[in-house]
């Protein structure tokens, strides 16, 4: 007689490797050292920083803290898409954007946070920082 679980577990494998690939249309992890994507992006001091990034302009913004990496707690995007210049700084929206959200103005101290720059061309930046 065969085991009633021998034939889920190829299944269950295949389930688990899917899962492990992810979508890759959206936003990765960083690798270690708290950045990602092929630029550099350079966080200020304080409570409302001002971040700069290399490379092209960006058709959005966003700061989520680094406990709830979906929650963005302060952002912007492009009125016309990819043109957002670097640098922006967190609280001040640009003359060229619209507010994605502003539940928060000022970053608390005593959190870690994740920046993204998202650009529709491709190429989107993060970076991880604390205040």
């Amino acid at each position: 007689m065969s085991h009633p679980f021998r034939s889920v577990l190829p299944v269950a494998a295949l389930l688990v490797a899917a899962a492990a690939c992810g979508d890759s249309s959206g936003p990765t992890e960083p690798p270690p050292g708290g950045g990602c994507g092929s630029g550099v992006v350079t966080v200020g001091a304080g409570g409302q920083p001002t971040v700069s990034w290399t490379g092209s302009a960006a058709d959005s913004f966003t700061v989520v803290r680094a406990i709830a990496l979906n929650d963005v707690i302060w952002g912007v995007r492009a009125v016309v898409p990819d043109s957002l210049a670097s640098p922006i700084t967190v609280g001040t929206v640009p003359g060229n954007a619209e507010p994605i959200t502003d539940s928060v103005s000022t970053l608390a101290s005593g959190y870690s946070y994740r920046v993204w720059v998202y650009r529709k061309s491709g190429g989107n930046l993060c970076k991880d920082f604390a205040r």
